[in-house]
Protein backbone atom coordinates (compact mmCIF):
# COMPACT_ATOMS: atom_id res chain seq x y z
CA UNK A 1 0.00 0.00 0.00
CA UNK A 2 2.76 2.54 0.92
CA UNK A 3 4.42 2.13 -2.56
CA UNK A 4 0.78 2.79 -4.01
CA UNK A 5 0.64 6.26 -2.18
CA UNK A 6 4.25 7.05 -2.93
CA UNK A 7 3.58 6.24 -6.75
CA UNK A 8 0.53 7.94 -6.84
CA UNK A 9 2.80 11.02 -5.56
CA UNK A 10 5.22 10.33 -7.89
CA UNK A 11 3.09 10.36 -10.77
CA UNK A 12 1.17 13.73 -9.65
CA UNK A 13 5.22 15.13 -10.12
CA UNK A 14 5.13 17.08 -6.71
CA UNK A 15 7.65 17.11 -4.50
CA UNK A 16 7.33 15.66 -1.10
CA UNK A 17 9.86 13.62 1.45
CA UNK A 18 9.35 10.40 2.83
CA UNK A 19 9.98 9.90 6.48
CA UNK A 20 10.13 6.03 7.32
CA UNK A 21 10.17 4.33 10.76
CA UNK A 22 10.71 0.78 10.58
CA UNK A 23 8.73 -0.80 13.47
CA UNK A 24 6.67 2.27 14.80
CA UNK A 25 3.37 1.87 16.76
CA UNK A 26 1.87 4.57 15.56
CA UNK A 27 2.29 7.64 13.15
CA UNK A 28 3.00 10.20 16.13
CA UNK A 29 5.68 7.70 16.88
CA UNK A 30 7.34 8.24 13.29
CA UNK A 31 6.69 11.58 13.55
CA UNK A 32 8.49 11.90 17.17
CA UNK A 33 11.29 9.87 15.32
CA UNK A 34 11.95 12.36 12.62
CA UNK A 35 11.58 15.80 15.13
CA UNK A 36 7.84 16.25 13.26
CA UNK A 37 5.74 19.28 14.96
CA UNK A 38 2.27 17.11 15.34
CA UNK A 39 0.77 20.71 14.87
CA UNK A 40 1.68 19.35 11.27
CA UNK A 41 0.62 16.20 11.21
CA UNK A 42 -2.97 15.51 9.77
CA UNK A 43 -5.54 12.17 9.81
CA UNK A 44 -7.78 11.06 7.53
CA UNK A 45 -11.43 9.84 8.24
CA UNK A 46 -12.98 7.85 6.18
CA UNK A 47 -16.90 7.90 6.64
CA UNK A 48 -19.60 6.53 4.91
CA UNK A 49 -22.55 8.52 3.81
CA UNK A 50 -25.66 8.30 1.51
CA UNK A 51 -23.24 8.39 -1.62
CA UNK A 52 -20.54 6.26 -0.44
CA UNK A 53 -17.39 7.20 1.28
CA UNK A 54 -16.08 10.95 1.91
CA UNK A 55 -12.80 11.22 3.64
CA UNK A 56 -12.88 14.17 6.28
CA UNK A 57 -8.90 15.36 7.28
CA UNK A 58 -8.64 17.11 10.29
CA UNK A 59 -5.27 18.20 12.71
CA UNK A 60 -3.52 14.74 14.16
CA UNK A 61 -4.49 16.62 17.92
CA UNK A 62 -8.05 17.17 16.73
CA UNK A 63 -10.77 14.71 17.22
CA UNK A 64 -12.95 15.23 14.13
CA UNK A 65 -16.63 16.13 15.17
CA UNK A 66 -19.29 13.60 13.98
CA UNK A 67 -22.27 16.24 14.07
CA UNK A 68 -19.97 18.99 12.26
CA UNK A 69 -19.20 16.03 9.67
CA UNK A 70 -22.75 15.34 8.98
CA UNK A 71 -23.75 18.98 8.09
CA UNK A 72 -21.26 19.41 6.10
CA UNK A 73 -22.09 16.11 4.32
CA UNK A 74 -25.98 17.12 4.90
CA UNK A 75 -26.22 13.56 5.91
CA UNK A 76 -27.47 12.84 9.81
CA UNK A 77 -26.70 9.30 8.74
CA UNK A 78 -23.28 9.64 8.19
CA UNK A 79 -20.60 7.56 10.11
CA UNK A 80 -17.01 6.10 10.76
CA UNK A 81 -16.46 3.52 7.93
CA UNK A 82 -15.73 0.12 9.41
CA UNK A 83 -12.69 -1.69 8.73
CA UNK A 84 -13.93 -3.96 6.09
CA UNK A 85 -15.15 -0.54 4.00
CA UNK A 86 -11.87 1.18 4.87
CA UNK A 87 -10.38 -1.71 3.34
CA UNK A 88 -12.37 -1.50 0.26
CA UNK A 89 -11.58 2.20 -0.04
CA UNK A 90 -8.26 1.59 0.46
CA UNK A 91 -6.82 -2.15 0.54
CA UNK A 92 -3.79 -2.41 3.08
CA UNK A 93 -3.89 0.75 4.88
CA UNK A 94 -3.80 0.58 8.63
CA UNK A 95 -6.13 2.16 11.17
CA UNK A 96 -4.93 5.85 11.32
CA UNK A 97 -3.02 6.25 8.45
CA UNK A 98 -5.53 6.49 5.69
CA UNK A 99 -3.57 9.33 3.59
CA UNK A 100 -5.47 12.93 2.47
CA UNK A 101 -5.75 11.80 -1.72
CA UNK A 102 -9.10 12.02 -2.12
CA UNK A 103 -8.31 11.23 -5.85
CA UNK A 104 -6.08 8.26 -5.04
CA UNK A 105 -9.43 7.07 -2.44
CA UNK A 106 -11.44 7.97 -5.11
CA UNK A 107 -13.84 9.82 -2.58
CA UNK A 108 -14.46 13.42 -1.85
CA UNK A 109 -12.72 15.19 0.40
CA UNK A 110 -12.86 17.62 2.83
CA UNK A 111 -10.53 19.60 4.65
CA UNK A 112 -10.73 21.29 8.29
CA UNK A 113 -10.25 25.10 8.08
CA UNK A 114 -7.12 24.50 10.78
CA UNK A 115 -5.24 21.94 8.00
CA UNK A 116 -6.28 24.52 5.11
CA UNK A 117 -3.90 26.95 6.88
CA UNK A 118 -0.91 25.20 7.60
CA UNK A 119 2.38 25.75 5.06
CA UNK A 120 3.56 22.23 5.90
CA UNK A 121 1.33 18.63 6.36
CA UNK A 122 2.74 15.75 7.21
CA UNK A 123 0.37 12.41 7.11
CA UNK A 124 0.51 8.88 6.91
CA UNK A 125 0.97 6.74 3.72
CA UNK A 126 -0.77 3.92 4.18
CA UNK A 127 1.49 2.63 7.23
CA UNK A 128 2.18 3.64 10.21
CA UNK A 129 5.81 3.46 10.04
CA UNK A 130 5.83 5.87 6.91
CA UNK A 131 4.65 9.66 6.75
CA UNK A 132 5.19 11.72 3.63
CA UNK A 133 5.89 15.85 4.28
CA UNK A 134 4.85 18.13 1.69
CA UNK A 135 3.90 21.91 1.23
CA UNK A 136 -0.21 22.02 1.53
CA UNK A 137 -0.55 23.64 -1.42
CA UNK A 138 1.60 21.34 -3.56
CA UNK A 139 -0.44 18.01 -1.62
CA UNK A 140 -4.09 20.02 -2.56
CA UNK A 141 -2.71 21.39 -5.97
CA UNK A 142 -4.72 19.00 -8.14
CA UNK A 143 -6.82 17.43 -5.48
CA UNK A 144 -10.56 18.89 -5.39
CA UNK A 145 -11.42 19.80 -2.30
CA UNK A 146 -13.71 21.62 0.14
CA UNK A 147 -12.82 23.34 3.43
CA UNK A 148 -14.96 22.99 6.38
CA UNK A 149 -15.14 23.22 9.97
CA UNK A 150 -14.80 19.40 11.49
CA UNK A 151 -13.21 20.37 14.52
CA UNK A 152 -14.61 21.74 17.94
CA UNK A 153 -11.49 23.34 18.21
CA UNK A 154 -11.49 24.73 14.85
CA UNK A 155 -15.30 26.08 14.88
CA UNK A 156 -14.56 27.78 18.34
CA UNK A 157 -11.55 29.24 16.20
CA UNK A 158 -13.99 29.84 13.41
CA UNK A 159 -16.21 31.70 15.51
CA UNK A 160 -14.07 34.37 17.25
CA UNK A 161 -13.00 35.37 13.67
CA UNK A 162 -16.11 36.14 12.39
CA UNK A 163 -16.51 33.24 10.06
CA UNK A 164 -19.40 32.01 12.07
CA UNK A 165 -22.04 32.99 13.99
CA UNK A 166 -23.18 31.22 16.88
CA UNK A 167 -25.75 29.65 15.68
CA UNK A 168 -25.26 29.58 11.68
CA UNK A 169 -22.86 29.65 9.31
CA UNK A 170 -21.66 33.29 7.43
CA UNK A 171 -24.01 33.70 4.06
CA UNK A 172 -21.71 31.52 1.37
CA UNK A 173 -20.33 33.35 -1.75
CA UNK A 174 -19.31 32.06 -4.99
CA UNK A 175 -15.35 31.71 -3.85
CA UNK A 176 -16.59 29.69 -0.91
CA UNK A 177 -18.04 26.81 -3.24
CA UNK A 178 -15.01 26.44 -5.28
CA UNK A 179 -12.29 24.14 -4.41
CA UNK A 180 -9.57 25.89 -2.59
CA UNK A 181 -6.88 25.37 -5.25
CA UNK A 182 -9.21 26.87 -8.22
CA UNK A 183 -9.50 30.05 -5.79
CA UNK A 184 -5.87 30.29 -4.91
CA UNK A 185 -5.38 30.17 -8.68
CA UNK A 186 -7.87 32.51 -9.49
CA UNK A 187 -6.48 35.27 -6.68
CA UNK A 188 -2.96 34.62 -8.05
CA UNK A 189 -3.89 35.80 -11.48
CA UNK A 190 -5.64 39.08 -10.09
CA UNK A 191 -2.90 39.85 -8.21
CA UNK A 192 -0.25 39.50 -11.76
CA UNK A 193 -2.74 41.46 -13.47
CA UNK A 194 -3.26 44.26 -10.60
CA UNK A 195 0.71 44.38 -11.06
CA UNK A 196 1.18 44.88 -14.90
Amino acid sequence: MTNTVLDYLQGRGVPFLVLPRPHAAGPEQTAAAHGVDTAELVRSHALMYRFGAAVMVTPWTRPLDLDLARTTLDDEGARFAEVHELQGLAAGCTPDSLPPLGLWLQAPLFVDLAVAQLTQVVFPAGRAATLVCMQRTDLFRDEPYAVSVLTDASRHEAARAGLLTATAARALTEEDLLPVHVVERRRAGRERSGAA
